[in-house]
């Protein structure tokens, strides 16, 4: 839809060509300024818009150049943040959760227990 509407066109009526570098970058910067998105959601957008472009360059050898240009764009630097895990006691409540009591219970302790063996390392 931002294509569309700053191209003045229906997006049916959208080519490779209108969607260039320039195109794609001033459409992240407006989901940072005017969108207020965070860094973060940028680059799962830039992402996606990447991953389409990686597709095309098998598809479109004449439009090479123009796809490099949008692969060439980087993505924002974001604070990474630690995993958080459960301590011990607090991953005892979650499995206790379910009444043991009902059939859904005993499934959902079931499910919970086999999830949490995935994650079995201890924190340190």
């Amino acid at each position: 839809m931002f294509a569309a509407d700053r191209l003045k066109v229906k997006p049916s009526a959208l080519t490779l060509e209108q969607i260039n570098a320039g195109l794609v970058s001033t459409f992240l910067e407006h989901l940072e300024d005017e969108r207020k998105n965070a860094a973060v959601t940028r680059n799962v957008r830039l992402a996606a818009i990447k991953s389409f472009f990686r597709f095309l360059e098998y598809r479109q050898p004449a439009a090479l150049e123009q796809i490099r240009r949008v692969l060439a764009i980087p993505f924002k630097k974001t604070d990474t943040r630690l995993v958080p895990y459960l301590l011990r006691e607090e991953l005892q409540a979650v499995l206790d959760a379910p009444d043991p009591a009902t059939r859904d219970g005993i499934r959902d302790r079931a499910m919970l227990h086999v999830a949490s063996a995935q994650g079995c390392a201890s924190p340190s």
